[in-house]
């Protein structure tokens, strides 16, 4: 979850809107999840009180950058500029195998054989 604050870092507790923000609530943060040679985006969903949950799925193993940013500037977390908190190191480690979300890769043309 992400919760706005104000730059005295005290909670916002309504909507950007009623603040007079020039950003609506759903504009109010990106989250980008950045890896070598890919990149996923999370959907930011405000909830209330200015809260917002981010969804995200990353498919691959590795080591990401999750940029956290509002108006195209990364958070300071109330650390200031210097010292900011965003990007966030992510960690991907491969969970369970599961057949219905796995692909099957061969180096061979055509597969011989595959059974799931």
């Amino acid at each position: 979850y992400l919760q706005a604050k104000d730059s005295s870092g005290n909670i916002k507790l309504s909507n950007g809107d009623a603040q007079g923000d020039i950003q609506s609530p759903v504009e109010q943060f990106t989250v980008d999840i950045v890896g070598d040679n890919i990149s996923y985006s999370g959907i930011v969903t405000y909830l209330e009180s200015g809260k917002y949950r981010v969804d995200y799925t990353v498919l691959k193993t590795g080591i990401y950058q999750v940029h956290v940013q509002t108006g195209g500037t990364d958070i300071y977390c109330g650390l200031g500029q210097d010292k900011k908190c965003s990007p966030f190191r992510l960690s991907v480690i491969p969970g369970a195998a599961v057949a219905s979300n796995c692909e099957a890769e061969s180096s061979s043309n055509p597969i011989d054989n595959l059974v799931e």
